[in-house]
């Protein structure tokens, strides 16, 4: 039997969203664990131990980073560690696929989009409305087919990528 790929990712976000941010996360962690394609392992800080050096673990962890998920937000946007060190840390290497995610509302027409203007933001498409919604703005089910069709472009990418098969 074959052995799926693992593919380990970094996940982003302001820590002044951190709620939200726990929430898309448990919902998204189960999704990740059944994919058939693939074994998703996304690092983020909540696995951090006592009196293990932050920054240190941080910057390891986007090192062997396959792709980075941005959990984008005005609190993210403004965050200088993130806008000084995991932002470049994610964009200056190499094949690092970098997935932004529509956390919260941000005003894509005037905000300064720190280097992730030119990359589409995944937002949910709701049948019958005409704009995506982000994350915060959705409830219940809504949130979880957020996760759902977020994870069904994040593979289809991965295949793309020729990081797994199809």
């Amino acid at each position: 039997m074959k052995t799926k790929p693992h593919l380990s990712g970094f996940v982003s976000y302001a820590h002044d969203d951190a709620v939200l941010a726990h929430t898309f996360l448990n919902l998204m962690s189960p999704r990740c664990n059944i994919l058939r394609q693939c074994t998703l392992d996304p690092w983020w800080d909540r696995r951090l131990l006592v009196g293990q050096t932050w920054r240190s673990e941080i910057e390891a962890a986007i090192e062997v980073a396959d792709f980075g998920l941005l959990l984008l937000s005005p609190s993210f946007l403004a965050s200088p560690f993130i806008v000084g060190v995991e932002l470049p840390g994610l964009l200056r290497r190499p094949g690092n696929l970098i997935i932004p995610v529509g956390l919260e509302s941000i005003d894509l027409g005037r905000a300064d989009l720190r280097e992730l203007d030119h990359l589409q933001i995944f937002r949910l498409l709701l049948k019958g409305e005409p704009d995506p919604r982000w994350f915060s703005e959705l409830g219940g089910n809504n949130r979880k087919r957020f996760c759902e069709d977020l994870l069904g472009q994040m593979v289809e990418r991965f295949e793309r990528e020729g990081l797994i098969d199809e």
